[in-house]
């Protein structure tokens, strides 16, 4: 049985899709050591992690068509996935950056730093999948 020209990117989403189906541990950056030391502070940075956890999870098993329920993306996917997690990112970092509520602020922090994290994941494989 022949592989199809996706097999390989299917096969690196799919170990993507389970890294991700477990809980990620991020740690707060050490120059945010002080406010995640606040009341409620690391609980909003768990929750923000989580989130979008879940959020990539989404992305990663969304419905193809055929009834697939593979993790699978064509390269125009892959790339449109990529570019709105480095938007998700960018923006998430913003809204940090902005909200004056220090230690919930935190959840916005820990969203971009998945996000970015997500990028990257998606960045690896759309350059190894990258025809020659």
């Amino acid at each position: 049985m022949p592989f199809s020209a996706n097999h390989g990117l299917n096969l690196r989403l799919l170990e993507l899709a389970r890294r991700y189906d477990e809980p990620i541990e991020v740690q707060v950056p050490e120059i945010h050591a002080r406010e995640a030391s606040l009341p409620g502070a690391l609980d909003a940075w768990n929750a923000g992690v989580e989130e979008e956890r879940r959020r990539a999870l989404r992305v990663l098993w969304s419905p193809r068509e055929r009834g697939s329920n593979a993790p699978t993306l064509d390269m125009v996917m892959l790339r449109a996935a990529l570019e709105r997690a480095l938007d998700d990112a960018s923006e998430l970092n913003a809204r940090f950056q902005r909200s004056p509520v220090l230690g919930r602020r935190l959840e916005l922090l820990a969203r971009a730093e998945m996000a970015s994290l997500f990028a990257r994941h998606l960045g690896d494989i759309a350059t190894e999948a990258r025809p020659d």
